[in-house]
């Protein structure tokens, strides 16, 4: 193969790959665009009602949607390919938790600590980290996109994605 058909393909591969993304993100909204006379993107498909789950049976790809997890006790569990989408997750103690290859979109993350939490290839889309704990924690190859990093504090310990700057996207540095 030449190497500009070899280009071509991971050019192809690529642009496929964010159609597909921006197509998922842009029409995630599309069948409810309102809630309670609130746009759709700022309250999520939840309305604003979460339900309580059961965190006594925690393992691989839980399925906590909406749910009400404020405060809770996540930490140093492992729970990869969870999906937690639109739930709160604000102060819950997550510390030292491995939750790789997640889905995360509109997880409110206000105040939590992360700290040394292993986020690494989740999908962290509307995803709100205001105020939290994220010295120590690993965000490789995190899907960031319109994601709240305002006041959420980080450690030279931290791993971002490639290329992402923490300072202009609200985070502070500590050391």
């Amino acid at each position: 193969m030449s190497p500009l058909k070899s280009q071509t393909f991971r050019l192809g591969s690529a642009l496929t790959v964010f159609f597909v993304s921006f197509f998922l993100y842009s029409t995630a909204f599309a069948q409810f665009p309102t809630c309670c006379g609130i746009e759709r993107e700022q309250k999520g498909p939840c309305c604003g009602e979460i339900r309580t789950v059961d965190t006594d049976r925690i393992h691989f790809g839980a399925r906590w949607y909406c749910a009400d997890l404020r405060g809770v006790n996540l930490r140093g569990v492992m729970m990869m390919d969870a999906f937690m989408s639109w739930s709160d997750l604000s102060y819950a103690l997550m510390e030292g938790g491995n939750f790789y290859y997640g889905d995360f979109t509109g997880v409110n993350f206000t105040g939590a600590n992360l700290n040394g939490t292993n986020l690494t290839h989740t999908r962290l889309v509307l995803t709100d980290f205001t105020d939290a704990n994220l010295e120590g924690a690993i965000l490789t190859h995190a899907q960031l996109m319109r994601t709240n990093f305002t006041g959420a504090t980080y450690n030279r310990m931290t791993r971002w994605p490639l290329g992402f700057d923490p300072v202009s996207s609200g985070a502070i540095k500590v050391d």
